[in-house]
């Protein structure tokens, strides 16, 4: 999404902050830096309780180009 959707490079979207939401605890954990002060007293608005930790994911990722050509990190298959 980070290349798709707003235009950053492979390495710029894999170094971007997380976050992570999911039913139970009901919690909006994030990476630090991943939200802005707007964004989050807007979340809070709505409701979200909002936790920051430190960095705690990886990812590698397979970039295919209109022309076929693949490149990215260490991920095999597709």
């Amino acid at each position: 999404l980070g290349v798709h959707d707003h235009r950053l490079s492979l390495a710029e979207a894999v170094a971007a902050p997380r976050f992570h939401h999911q039913w139970q605890p009901d919690v909006l954990w994030s990476e630090p830096d991943a939200f802005s002060d707007e964004v989050e007293r807007a979340l809070q608005v709505m409701g979200h309780s909002l936790r920051e930790r430190a960095r705690y994911s990886s990812a590698q990722c397979i970039e295919i180009a209109p022309d076929g050509t693949r490149s990215g990190g260490a991920a095999r298959g597709y």
